[in-house]
């Protein structure tokens, strides 16, 4: 999967940018094959019990156990320990609770199609699982199709700043969705109420609980501004990508303003006159 730094988290853009990973408590059961919500450039398939914020931690602490494993080793860990790093207690409950948790990874079956290449993933988000009743100790292993996830483009997540998310689903959600982008798109509430999965029927409500966990990834850092527009209840997002998403712009911007300039017949560019 890659390289990086204990600080983040290496996250597939297919799975933070739509109703993958919802936000919902209430885990909703799809008996066949279910379209979900995502941006232009992917269309997401699900059959099972539906994953929400509490799974993306657990699935994101795996990857970045496993980041340096090759495809189809064991990726070894202790219950404990798991659920310490997860910020969770240690108690009876939560050992079964990490063991449904880990079956509904497994149990889910994900279709990602990619619209640009017509390349379509489909599979578990956990290939296998071992696990050693006396000592909790868990040997888990990620399919090698996973690979073409990643190769599709990925996103560090900042995971102290999601850590201090904990509670707010919605403000976890956003947290992962603009991080995916260098120069966040605006997105009207509606539309956001749909991409996170939301089973907000007012969209006064949702909009009151979107400007609470906004407010929420300004405070950790996540975002310098937003704002929602009142006539077009469009909401601008503003933040400071990563040095690789700067990069990113900054070669795009020069690579349009190369364009324009090549396509200028006066050799000056659109909006100077040539006086």
């Amino acid at each position: 999967m890659g390289f990086w730094p204990d600080e983040v988290r290496g996250v597939p853009n297919a799975a933070l940018r739509g109703a993958l990973f919802s936000i919902n408590q209430e885990r909703e059961l799809a008996k066949k094959r279910q379209k979900l919500a995502t941006v232009d450039g992917y269309q997401i398939m699900f059959k099972g019990e539906r994953f929400n914020q509490r799974d993306l931690d657990l699935w994101e602490m795996l990857l970045h156990i496993g980041r340096q494993q090759p495809y189809g080793k064991a990726i070894e860990f202790v219950g404990s320990a798991l659920l310490k790093a997860l910020g969770r207690t240690t108690g009876g409950e939560d050992y079964e609770d990490l063991k449904e948790d880990i079956s509904r990874l497994m149990g889910g079956v994900v279709e990602i199609t990619f619209t640009d290449t017509k390349v379509t993933f489909i599979g578990s988000l956990i290939h296998n699982d071992y696990r050693e009743e006396t000592t909790q100790r868990y040997a888990i292993v990620f399919d090698e199709k996973v690979r073409k996830l990643y190769d599709a483009g990925y996103t560090h997540v900042d995971w102290e700043q999601r850590r201090k998310l904990k509670g707010n689903n919605l403000a976890q959600w956003l947290h992962g969705f603009y991080a995916t982008h260098a120069a966040p798109l605006r997105y009207k509430v509606e539309t956001i109420r749909e991409l996170c999965g939301s089973t907000t029927e007012r969209l006064t409500d949702f909009r009151k609980a979107l400007r609470v966990s906004l407010e929420k990834l300004k405070a950790v850092g996540a975002i310098t501004s937003w704002s929602i527009e009142a006539k077009s209840d469009l909401v601008t997002v503003r933040r400071k990508g990563s040095v690789s998403q700067q990069r990113h712009l900054e070669n795009k911007m020069a690579a349009e303003t190369s364009a324009e300039f090549s396509s200028n017949a006066t050799g000056t560019l659109s909006g100077f006159d040539s006086h």
